[in-house]
């Protein structure tokens, strides 16, 4: 059973002067309360001070939100939050020493601890996957690096192979006149 069932259905068994409660809430910072008498019901908020705010009046079906109205009902709402806010806070430390609750706010501990191993491996395979993502772009870096030097190559040794005549040629007549100069230095000397 939530907390909000656990403390509205102790409060319907109370019998304060003719006081019923007609809605409530709990927030971090405050409580709220529906509460009815005769034929008014008086919506307000209290915070653990027990400062209050009234939100509105709603007398035999017309809602009320003008402050001067609302300020009639301070007295009331003052006295009703002295019955009502011990009972709240007793159950509110009742509710929270439950076995079952105790139970439950382990298994909420748990599953938050499980939920941040999930998020941590997460984050582990997604700086893996960044990281393998990075390896890959240097590999295919090299590769393309490889690939123009080969192409380079490839285009050099086409162009040779082209151009074979002239490599012949020109170092054959490298040839003949070195001979040529040799010849010429042993006739000279």
């Amino acid at each position: 059973m939530e907390l909000k069932k656990f403390v509205l259905n102790e409060l319907l068994k109370l019998e304060l002067k003719g006081i019923k409660i007609a809605g409530f809430s709990i927030d971090t910072s405050s409580t709220r309360f529906m509460i009815a008498v005769d034929h008014s019901t008086v919506d307000f908020v209290v915070d653990d001070e027990n400062q209050f705010q009234i939100l509105s009046v709603t007398y035999n079906g017309q809602k009320y939100t003008n402050a001067d109205y609302l300020s009639k009902y301070n007295d009331f709402v003052a006295d009703a939050i002295k019955f009502l806010k011990p009972v709240v806070k007793e159950k509110i430390a009742e509710y929270s020493r439950r076995p079952d609750m105790i139970e439950y706010r382990e298994a909420q501990a748990k599953l938050k601890e499980e939920q941040l191993e999930k998020r941590t491996l997460t984050v582990q395979a997604r700086e893996q996957l960044l990281e393998f993502q990075a390896q890959a772009i240097d590999i295919e870096s090299k590769i393309l690096e490889e690939e123009k030097l080969g192409n380079n190559q490839h285009e050099l040794l086409q162009w040779a192979g082209e151009n074979i005549f002239l490599f012949k040629w020109t170092g054959i007549v490298f040839a003949i006149l070195f001979i040529l100069w040799l010849l010429l230095r042993i006739v000279l000397q």
